[in-house]
């Protein structure tokens, strides 16, 4: 009887983990079927090897549902749970890698993100995974019980069972991933930018252009709060950045590719540990303190020195140079307000190629949350980034990369 066989559409971190774990069953199972995985780039894990800033920070020690975004909070929570944390750093032990933690942040003892990718090719290889880099596939057809998956060049192979793992072209896949999953019955949420810089009104902040400040930042659309995070801001010539920033993005990504006009702002908070009050006093106190000195050194050794700049032109109390002493009790006053409640008008997001990871993707509820099997088209599996998931900075997005990855491989192991 010939081989049957599962196809994966994609060597990306969801993918290769997911062809180990398909293998893995199948050979528990004493299953004579092979693994395929078709890859359109020269070479598998492209994209991981970018994560962390090439360090790859594998996963987060802290799992809390809230770093995860999406409509089917309840699948994504059976899927994370099926291959917990302590499961994914055990994996990882037993291929190889070595990990050390820096807070709840996990890495490969290597500092390398090449050296995850090198563990999950090599363990693949073991196991007898196939692969076929610089096969884009562009359909497939099910057809008496198998599928026909198609490339640029014509038909490529048939499946028993076919995992969609492809990711989004934006972020290093295939825009592909999610035509297939529509062809075959899928609703799709248009990509978008999750985790990416924004775009702001920079009148008021050039002056800080390249310079860093902590801040409590609240996301405001239409004058409603709607979320706030805490963290280093970046300021730039375009707006601004930092991972604080990034993680408010996706609400800003998917308002804007809604189409729809909103009054958009992040409101900085530059002295978070200080109420109005105490920012006033502090203020009143550095007055007396540097008399003679000129308003751009009022805030001088409270915030670095552009950001305090920006802040005090922004206040328009005055030219830069003015003594401080001549500032009134109503300036100060003024420009405490806005040290606690900087308001920067919001315009848009830095494209998809800034992003760390892009949202929309496949409707998550269209899948088993046991097996990541579509409902739609039986022997249809789909893991990783196509899905419509993405989580906060800090290794979740890998996470779900490993979880999906897992639950995706199994089911579509057991399916044949």
């Amino acid at each position: 009887m010939a081989n049957k066989t599962i196809a994966i559409v994609g060597a990306g971190a969801s993918g290769l983990l997911c062809a180990i774990t398909a293998k893995r069953r199948l050979h528990e199972a004493g299953k004579n079927a092979q693994v395929i995985v078709y890859e359109r780039n020269p070479r598998a894990g492209k994209k991981l090897l970018a994560t962390g800033n090439g360090r790859c920070n594998l996963t987060n020690m802290e799992q809390p549902l809230s770093a995860y975004h999406t409509d089917d909070i309840g699948t994504a929570a059976a899927v994370l749970g099926a291959f917990p944390v302590e499961d994914i750093l055990q994996f990882f032990e037993d291929i190889g890698l070595t990990c050390v933690q820096n807070g709840s942040l996990v890495y490969p003892r290597s500092m390398q993100a090449a050296s995850v990718l090198d563990v999950l090719r090599f363990e693949a290889e073991r196991l007898g995974v196939l692969f076929a880099c610089g096969q884009e596939i562009s359909a497939i057809r099910p057809e008496s019980g198998v599928f026909r998956l198609s490339a640029s060049s014509g038909e490529v192979c048939r499946a028993n069972a076919v995992i969609i793992a492809s990711g989004s072209e934006a972020s290093g896949g295939s825009a592909g991933g999610l035509s297939l999953l529509k062809s075959l019955g899928h609703k799709i949420t248009p990509s978008y930018p999750a985790l990416t810089p924004l775009r702001c009104d920079t009148t008021h902040i050039k002056t800080a252009a390249g310079m860093r400040a902590n801040a409590l930042l609240r996301l405001e659309i239409d004058g409603k709060a709607v979320h706030s995070e805490e963290g280093e801001v970046l300021f730039t010539d375009y707006g601004l950045s930092g991972i604080a920033v990034m993680q408010l993005s996706g609400a800003v990504s998917r308002l804007y590719a809604s189409g729809k006009k909103h009054d958009v702002q992040i409101v900085l908070d530059l002295a978070p540990e200080y109420d109005f009050s105490q920012v006033y006093a502090l203020l009143l106190r550095r007055r007396d303190i540097l008399r003679g000195q000129p308003l751009e050194q009022l805030l001088c050794g409270f915030l670095n020195k552009r950001v305090a700049m920006a802040a005090c032109k922004a206040a328009d109390i005055g030219a830069l140079s003015i003594p401080i002493e001549t500032c009134t009790d109503r300036q100060l006053k003024t420009l405490a307000a806005l040290l606690k409640a900087w308001r920067i008008p919001v315009i848009g997001v830095k494209g998809a190629p800034s992003a760390q990871v892009m949202g929309g993707g496949a409707a998550l509820n269209e899948f088993d949350a046991h097996t990541l099997a579509s409902k739609k088209t039986k022997g249809v599996f789909a893991c990783g980034e196509v899905l419509d998931i993405y989580g906060d900075c800090g290794g979740y997005n890998l996470t779900w990369a490993w979880a999906s990855g897992f639950v995706a491989g199994r089911g579509a192991a057991d399916s044949v």
